[in-house]
């Protein structure tokens, strides 16, 4: 009984855990949005349409190798494939720099290619 009430429970808490990995990589649910006004190699700027405060119109997002790039389909992207104008949305590492322009580490980007 007790074999049978502990696989019951790392049944349930291994659905939990994949549940929060799936809304994360859900492009509905996003942190900022806004539009590519310029990249570099390891970061883009984005006009904002969305903050993470009220009267914040600009963000620089860090994109590095752990950052999962993919357009709103899906379709895994790289780096050289972000473009000035597009459409992004954003998932955010928990800290950011503090700067005249906040900067900002993106666990996961979203583009709109299609637009």
């Amino acid at each position: 009984m007790k074999k049978q009430a502990l696989v019951f429970v790392l049944l349930l808490s291994g659905c939990q855990g994949s549940e929060e990995a799936n809304s994360l990589s859900d492009p509905s649910t996003y942190d900022v949005t806004g539009i590519i006004t310029e990249t570099y190699s390891d970061k883009v700027l984005l006009e904002l349409s969305q903050g993470l405060e009220e009267n914040e119109k600009e963000m620089w997002l860090v994109v590095s190798e752990h950052t999962s790039i993919s357009d709103f389909q899906k379709n895994k992207l790289e780096k050289q494939d972000l473009r000035i104008q597009e459409k992004a949305k954003a998932n955010l590492e928990d800290s950011c720099v503090d700067t005249e322009t906040r900067t900002c580490y993106a666990k996961e980007l979203f583009v709109d290619k299609e637009g």
